[in-house]
């Protein structure tokens, strides 16, 4: 079993945890279907998804204010790893400016 870790962040790297005082939305798809959904965390701005099965998902961040309003990337989970999912937005217009995955080992 690994780990995806969805995290939201702004151009300076500071969490973003809302917009207009919505939460931004996590979730993790797998075969076309939403795997597991949260809002993500108040004070950290980042969602775990813990223990999924091993195979391939997207990772998605959502908010009807952001653009674009769902933003998703395909990873691919191996055997005991963590991968960090970050968005990255330009906080004042709202938009995506780039998406960061990094696998660290479980081990």
């Amino acid at each position: 079993m690994s780990d995806i870790l969805i995290m939201i962040r702004n151009e300076a790297g500071v969490a973003m945890t809302s917009v207009e005082g919505e939460a931004i939305i996590a979730l993790v798809k797998k075969d076309e279907l939403i795997y597991d959904e949260q809002p993500v965390n108040l004070r950290f701005a980042d969602a775990h998804f813990y223990n999924l099965p091993l195979g391939t998902y997207l990772a998605v961040a959502k908010h009807p204010a952001l653009n674009p309003p769902e933003a998703e990337q395909e990873v691919t989970l191996t055997v005991r790893e963590i991968l960090v999912v970050r968005y990255i937005y330009l906080e004042p217009e709202r938009q995506l400016l780039t998406i960061q995955v990094t696998s660290e080992s479980l081990d």
